[in-house]
């Protein structure tokens, strides 16, 4: 089973704008891209949404939880998960890892033999149990972890992209080129069984993003041609535009993300304050009018209505914005 068919395993104040587009695989998406908070936003604001898999929601949430050393919660979250769908593997490995946590392995090998029970040749469970030992002890499960990743090769004949997003997160703190070849497998054996890997593009680009940021931003442009609903791949090339100093780019690309009822508050307010600083004042104007009415206390919003009115020459509009804005209870200011 591959990354968009739900069966990929990675551990590791926002507000939704709108309703979810692309529903809890946005979630799925940010969690295995490591972007936690985002994720677990979607995947609670998504959870009860008639399209979306409990059993795989209730996975990843327990996931976040785990990552947190929250174990009761995970543990609850992997049992809900389990309730839903008991054929779905995750999260007998979730419970599996949490039974490992808590020292008790004879225990957790029954959990990782239900998951591979669910499918004897699934070497993306055999993938994600590698990884629940790595995640617990990666030098007192050196054997364990080894023992997975040769039998997922073997079923998969060395095409488990999965195994390959482990193996670069396992070399990306000491060998980032040894890491981006790992992700680069993981990219080219999805696409060849028909299927694209986010997870493994973002975190590919996130490596490049310091040393060669415009090869960065080419693999993240490849990767919003290739999913271009997708929030995490809209997201990710509009913060490495940002990140660069490409300011034209980074507001038409956060023009084309905040249409992504997946996107956040806070994409809204940097756009907001793009398109003022590219002298489109009346749109900077709209979009921050459009997040006070939602949150009429945004006090970075209320100084973009100040400046925006301002260049507008609307000099009482913006003797009123600023007003309000200094009359605000807990804004900061700086001279």
């Amino acid at each position: 089973m591959k990354f968009r068919t739900l069966c990929s395993f990675v551990l590791g104040g926002m507000a939704l704008a709108a309703s979810a587009q692309g529903g809890y695989q946005d979630g799925v998406d940010y969690y295995n891209a490591e972007r936690f908070d985002k994720a677990k936003t979607i995947l609670e604001k998504t959870l009860n949404d008639p399209s979306t898999k409990k059993a795989v929601s209730y996975f990843y949430l327990g996931s976040l939880e785990l990552d947190n050393n929250n174990t009761a919660a995970a543990a609850e979250n992997f049992n809900k998960g389990v309730q839903a769908d008991a054929t779905y593997a995750y999260n007998y490995v979730g419970l599996g890892q949490i039974a490992l946590k808590n020292g008790n392995k004879k225990e957790a090998e029954q959990y990782f033999k239900q998951a591979l029970d669910c499918n004897k040749k699934d070497s993306s469970v055999m993938a994600a149990i590698a990884r629940a030992y790595f995640n617990v002890d990666p030098t007192l499960y050196a054997k364990e972890i080894d023992k997975n990743i040769t039998n997922a090769l073997k079923v998969s004949k060395n095409k488990e992209a999965q195994i390959y997003v482990l193996k670069g997160d396992m070399a990306k703190g000491t060998d980032i080129g040894q890491a981006a070849g790992f992700y680069e497998q993981a990219i080219i054996y999805d696409e060849e069984g028909g299927d694209i890997n986010p997870q493994a593009y973002v975190k590919y680009a996130n490596l490049y993003n310091k040393v060669n940021p415009d090869f960065a931003i080419g693999k993240l442009v490849e990767l919003n041609e290739k999913l271009p609903t997708s929030a995490l791949a809209q997201s990710e090339l509009a913060e490495k535009y940002y990140d660069g100093n490409q300011f034209t780019k980074a507001a038409e690309q956060y023009g084309k993300y905040i249409k992504n009822p997946n996107h956040f508050q806070g994409d809204e307010q940097r756009y907001s304050g793009l398109l003022y600083f590219g002298k489109k004042y009346q749109e900077s104007l709209d979009v921050a009018n459009q997040v006070l009415a939602a949150d009429p206390d945004n006090e970075y919003m209320q100084r973009m209505v100040m400046l925006n009115k301002a260049a507008l020459k609307d000099f009482t509009g913006a003797e009123e914005a600023a007003k309000k804005l200094f009359a605000h209870a807990d804004a900061k200011f700086t001279a």
